[in-house]
């Protein structure tokens, strides 16, 4: 009994079963939290090295593979047709986008697929892991294009679809403001479009047409709209406003004040700001530095600096409407007058600045040969080189020949002459003036200047090889091919010009401070000399049979280089290898068919 007294006392001891509860209720609670970290450690074990279950991109199911083996199946299943059908209305436009340069990317889509769910966040990482167990994950793929490319192929659609809109406009007509009547535009929302494509790719969806999104452009006024223009510019029958400057005078009469009332707004700006564009090359002038000659040891003065004009466009637009509105409410005032706003802009070097330019002597000199150059091609040299003669360029600035020598064109008076141009020898506004870029390069070399631009001939021309190395020779042809160099001597440099016309002779001397820079030029080499291809006839049906005519010259390719190096005291400044690929150059012929 005192046994079965014991056992009963030791069941129903609290103290006993509190101390067992809370091993159990620890116990419980360590295996609650425990469950989860182990199914979660499991889990990563058992996708070691695998993409997650639930991953997909775009409809492509790659969860449980490997990086590799997803990359393979998204190769196969990719859409392997790049063609979209692109509508509006009823027309229809099949575009290939292999022409747009399209490339998908599977490996890139696969490792991507992979780190899904891999974060350095422990947290996120396994919430990523649930949501593509439980409810599944698209990623998009992967591609690149050519956005340019793209544009370009996508253009002819745009132009069927493009219309421009007509404004409505204010007329005079049998002394009745009338409204002549306009049209609502549209055209491709080309970003949109763009968007809409891209996420079609990153869907691997490229089947069933593709509608482009197009907005309306332009604008509709309203009756109210209209009636209100027609009575503002019954207000300005015969009316005028003169803008008045030094330049010149302007008047503005009253068709044209016309079509600066707006529907929407009192006036239309863009349009007032057009107008100002039409005389801004009237008005404006650049400023022009003094020119100087080295001349005795010492700099002298052979051409003025002139001030410079620019109109404020913005000022101008804004004094017009004020007089235009001034107008509009003064029934009585026929007229207005409005001053220009011109700002004079100074010469930077003047004829004061003469003392300070710290130019002492020769630095470096260029020489060409032009014999046998047609009259126009002589013309050109010489009127290109003018723009040098007596250039001065500043301590830190940057030379660019085609900014130096302006617009080239029959306007400023430039000669056609053979050039070079995609390819073949045409007639062009300004042929020759690669003997002035020539001839200005060897100047900058010998001055040893750092050139920052240069370009070699597409083939070998005869007259930059007279008394001169293969491959001392620079084109240029703008905006894109251009001879540039830098001053990085501590004084202004003069460039200089020498012609000779009876002896076909151009020369620029370049005068500076010498600082005690020794320039080596060696190794001139010439190598890979090749004959010219067979000649090539084309027939010509504005030619009689029989007649052959050539209009390209055969010429042998080559390669050439030499090594220029500019030192001071035994120190390297600069050191260049100069390379040129001249091609083999075919005859070509053009073979009359025309009957006699």
């Amino acid at each position: 009994m005192k046994k079965e007294k014991s056992t009963q006392k030791w069941l129903f001891n609290p103290e006993k079963i509190t101390s067992l509860g809370r091993a159990i209720i620890n116990l419980f609670f360590i295996i609650t939290l425990l469950s989860p970290l182990a199914c979660a450690t499991a889990f990563q074990l058992a996708w070691r090295g695998r993409i997650f279950p639930g991953v997909k991109i775009a409809n492509i199911s790659v969860g449980k593979l490997t990086p590799e083996e997803a990359e393979k199946k998204i190769s196969r299943e990719v859409e392997k047709a790049h063609l979209i059908a692109l509508s509006y209305q009823d027309r229809q436009w099949i575009i290939n986008l292999d022409q747009a340069q399209l490339r998908f990317s599977p490996a890139l889509s696969a490792k991507k697929a992979f780190l899904f769910g891999r974060r350095k966040n422990l947290l996120r990482s396994l919430k990523e892991q649930y949501q593509a167990f439980r409810q599944g994950v698209v990623l998009p793929l992967d591609f690149s294009w050519d956005k340019e490319k793209l544009t370009t192929l996508l253009t002819p659609v745009f132009v069927q679809i493009n219309q421009p809109a007509i404004p409505f406009s204010l007329q005079e007509k049998e002394g009745k403001i009338i409204v002549q009547p306009g049209k609502q535009g549209k055209k491709v929302n080309q970003e949109k479009l763009f968007d809409i494509l891209a996420a079609r790719l990153e869907k691997n969806q490229l089947s069933g047409p593709l509608s482009v999104p197009v907005i309306n452009t332009g604008f509709v006024p309203t009756q109210k709209e209209i009636a209100n223009a027609q009575e503002r510019g019954e207000k300005l029958k015969g009316k005028t406003i003169i803008v008045t400057s030094q330049r010149g005078n302007f008047v503005i009469d009253f068709p044209q004040l016309l079509t600066f009332v707006d529907f929407q707004k009192n006036w239309n700006r863009e349009k007032i700001l057009q107008w100002t564009k039409t005389i801004r090359k009237q008005v404006e002038q650049p400023p022009q530095n003094a020119r100087f000659r080295f001349e005795n040891g010492r700099v002298k003065e052979f051409s003025p600096s002139q001030k410079g004009f620019v109109l404020d466009e913005e000022q101008l637009a804004s004094l017009i409407i004020r007089n235009l509105e001034i107008l509009e409410n003064n029934p009585s005032q026929k007229r207005a007058l409005v001053s220009m706003p011109l700002k004079e802009i100074l010469p930077k070097i003047t004829t004061a600045n003469s003392n300070q330019l710290g130019i002492t002597d020769l630095v470096g000199k260029g020489e060409s040969w032009f014999y046998h150059s047609s009259a126009a091609r002589i013309h050109n040299i010489k009127l290109g080189s003018s723009h040098l003669d007596g250039l001065l360029i500043a301590p830190g600035e940057e030379f660019s020949f085609n900014k130096a020598v302006g617009e080239v064109s029959r306007v400023t008076g430039y000669k056609p002459a053979w050039i070079i141009k995609n390819g073949r020898t045409v007639l062009g506004d300004g042929g020759g003036l690669c003997q002035v870029s020539t001839t200005l390069f060897r100047a900058a070399l010998a001055a040893g200047l750092p050139i920052l631009e240069r370009h070699a001939h597409a083939y070998r021309v005869s007259y930059y090889e007279y008394n001169s190395p293969l491959g001392t020779d620079a084109t240029v042809f703008a905006p894109s091919v251009d001879l540039r160099f830098k001053n990085d001597y501590p004084c202004h440099l003069l460039i200089q010009r020498k012609l000779d016309m009876e002896k076909k002779y151009l020369a620029f001397e370049i005068y500076g401070c010498p600082d005690g820079r020794v320039v080596t030029m060696k190794n001139f080499k010439t190598w890979d000399v090749v004959p010219p291809p067979p000649p090539l006839y084309i027939d010509d049906p504005t030619l009689p049979v029989g007649t052959l005519k050539r209009v390209e010259s055969p010429i042998w390719g080559a390669k050439a280089s030499f090594e220029w190096q500019v030192s001071r005291n035994g120190q390297i400044l600069y050191q260049q290898t100069f390379f040129s690929h001249y091609r083999a150059w075919q005859a070509v012929y053009l073979r009359g068919t025309k009957p006699n």
